[in-house]
């Protein structure tokens, strides 16, 4: 069996890849930023956006969440992500009138 994490994404990320939930292997010593920039090359390239600077995309400012715990900063994005961890991207709530 192998090794996963659990991302989930909402809004419209969601919509264009047709999933909320993506089982990703990883691999061990695998950061938060190695495992976007391996789904950027395999999935979508906006996911590479998000590894470089997740204040900075064509959806916005996203919130990048591991098990819980906001990552705010570039040092953030180094953190190791292990097999059961959780990731979720959440790209900023737009609101109308």
């Amino acid at each position: 069996m192998s090794r996963t994490v659990t991302l989930r994404l909402a809004n419209e990320m969601a919509s264009i890849l047709k999933e909320k939930e993506i089982h990703v292997p990883v691999r061990p010593g695998m950061t938060v930023r190695a495992l976007l920039e391996m789904l950027g090359r395999e999935r979508a390239n906006w996911f590479s956006e998000i590894a470089q600077d997740p204040r900075q995309t064509r959806f916005g400012a996203v919130m990048v969440i591991l098990n819980q715990q906001a990552i705010q900063s570039a040092e953030g994005m180094e953190a190791e992500v292990k097999e059961g961890d959780c990731l979720y991207i959440i790209p900023p709530i737009q609101g109308g009138s």
